[in-house]
């Protein structure tokens, strides 16, 4: 048989499960609101971080491959390409 106290306690119970999830939502937008400078420094050191990775190309030495391709010159030994591509795969198994 419900009583009054079980609808007050029952209503009371509703309200506290609400108040613990509008706390647990708060708890996360704070964590999450960092400030904007701190993302941008970050930003910045991580894109640092890639381009330094980044190997330098050598403009003269892909001009000179391409024009080699164009005339039909460029050596190519199929041996020295195989032999690297299996070596980097087992070094990509490890």
């Amino acid at each position: 048989m419900k009583t009054q106290f079980d609808t007050i306690r029952r209503k009371e119970l509703k309200l506290y499960r609400q108040d613990e999830k509008v706390s647990e939502k708060k708890a996360e937008t704070q964590k999450t609101n960092v400030p904007k400078e701190k993302v941008e420094v970050f930003e910045v050191e991580s894109l640092k971080e890639k381009i330094s990775q980044v190997p330098d190309v050598d403009l003269e030495k892909v001009k000179e491959m391409k024009q080699k391709i164009k005339n039909g010159t460029l050596a190519v030994d199929a041996e020295k390409i195989a032999g690297s591509l299996i070596d980097e795969a087992l070094q990509n198994l490890e």
